[in-house]
């Protein structure tokens, strides 16, 4: 749990829960390998670009909110030039 008064973005939720629970990284390049990796992998948390080569990250983040087996996966889009109308694609 976050609380210190101010309410939380994604962004704190998300740093909080990395900080209590150390990651064990599973880093991919691709989306569709990525996509793969989830479904076959035992994953608390997907955090992926937004521009990734064989199938972005939109693309990826539909697919796995289709899936029964990864619709419930907390999932997070990041990108560095990340813009408002791709978080509301999201």
């Amino acid at each position: 749990m976050l609380n210190d008064g101010i309410p939380p973005s994604p962004e704190r939720k998300t740093a909080a829960l990395l900080l209590s629970h150390p990651p064990v990284w599973r880093g991919l390049q691709d989306g569709r390998a990525g996509l793969e990796k989830a479904r076959h992998g035992n994953f608390d948390l997907d955090i992926s670009d937004w521009n990734m080569p064989g199938m972005d990250g939109l693309a990826m983040l539909r697919r796995m909110r289709a899936e029964r087996a990864l619709c419930r996966l907390p999932k997070r889009r990041c990108q560095i030039l990340g813009s408002e109308a791709n978080q509301w694609q999201a």
